[in-house]
């Protein structure tokens, strides 16, 4: 008997301790009750966002101002004095011709020509005054004169006339193309070279092909030379490629620089344009804050300590500001950080709070 109640009074000693301290854990908060989010937040602003396209391309020789010296009259290329990429100034020597046995054979016929018509016509006269020709075989040989002093004088501007003749630069520019060798025996009208006007540029800018009809002629663009800082050069787009580059899979929009903007490049220096497109007025919020589910892109705003969510739509994004079309007072705080585990109506403090 004494052993049962002992034990009786352990037990209820054992249940008295535990009804105690299962009261106390009912009363004691639970960490659901006083968990806060710590967040981190930023003002909603107004502004304007500008939409910007960085391209890249090489510059080159303007095609319309480009200068091809050709063949005068056939003959041999005696020597060649520029090599592709030479600055050269307006008169330098560029390449010597010289005769050869077909061409002297064709001024000597030329001039040949020039006597021949010339004794014909004083003959004609004198049998017109004899009554011996008529007047419109006068006429015919007068034409034939012209005729060979038209040619004659033709090839005395090739300098068909001259043994030798040197071709000089018309202006000053830099060589881009050298077709010419010596030795060669040309045709007339055959390329020997290509002269860029070194004051008339062109930069041609690659654009992915969704971008490219975005881009019109006159938009602005800010050239700058990722190795030069010194390279800087406000200019506007003259016109946008209708197909892709077969090297490059882009499309190309040229941009015209004329001097002084030209001094300090070089052809096929690389530079980086950086090109100005559509401009969004609105609410900008740090592309941060965004985030997305089923129902689309949202955000929340943060109003007495108390996190709510909000869907928006989204108007242009810079992956660093984002401007929305929904209407969002300035200086409302919206969470950047800490917004990836949030709930709406999450009790929340910010970063500023704890300091």
């Amino acid at each position: 008997m004494r052993f049962n109640r002992l034990a009786l009074s352990l037990v209820l000693i054992a249940g008295f301790s535990f009804a105690h301290i299962a009261h106390a854990d009912d009363d004691a908060p639970t960490p659901a009750q006083n968990a806060t989010a710590l967040v981190q937040t930023a003002p909603v602003r107004t502004g304007t966002l500008q939409q910007v396209v960085t391209a890249y391309g090489t510059v080159q020789p303007d095609p319309d101002r480009t200068h091809t010296v050709s063949m005068p009259h056939e003959g041999i290329i005696a020597n060649v004095f520029v090599r592709p990429g030479q600055v050269i100034k307006a008169g330098d020597p560029l390449v010597e011709i010289e005769n050869s046995p077909g061409a002297t054979a064709q001024y000597d016929q030329a001039v040949a020509a020039v006597k021949f018509a010339r004794n014909d016509l004083a003959r004609q006269k004198r049998l017109l005054k004899e009554q011996l020709a008529t007047h419109d075989q006068v006429a015919a040989a007068e034409k034939a004169l012209a005729d060979a002093e038209a040619n004659y004088k033709q090839m005395q501007k090739t300098g068909v006339n001259q043994q030798n003749k040197t071709l000089r630069s018309p202006f000053d520019g830099i060589v881009t193309a050298v077709m010419a060798v010596a030795g060669a025996h040309l045709q007339t009208n055959a390329v020997l070279l290509t002269i860029g006007n070194k004051d008339a540029l062109v930069v041609a800018l690659g654009l992915e092909p969704d971008v490219a009809p975005r881009v019109r002629s006159g938009t602005a663009v800010h050239l700058s030379a990722p190795l030069d800082p010194a390279v800087a050069i406000n200019a506007k787009i003259s016109d946008v490629l209708g197909m892709t580059d077969p090297a490059t899979h882009l499309v190309n929009a040229l941009v015209q620089i004329d001097a002084p903007a030209t001094d300090g490049l070089v052809l096929g220096m690389m530079l980086k344009g950086k090109i100005a497109l559509d401009a969004y007025t609105g609410a900008i919020v740090p592309h941060a804050a965004l985030m997305e589910d089923a129902g689309g892109a949202y955000l929340f705003t943060v109003q007495d300590g108390t996190a709510h969510k909000q869907y928006v739509k989204v108007a242009f994004d810079n992956d660093k500001d984002a401007v929305l079309k929904n209407a969002i007072t300035a200086g409302t705080p919206v969470v950047t950080s800490g917004n990836a585990a949030l709930n709406d109506g999450d009790a929340v403090r910010t970063t500023e709070d704890t300091q």
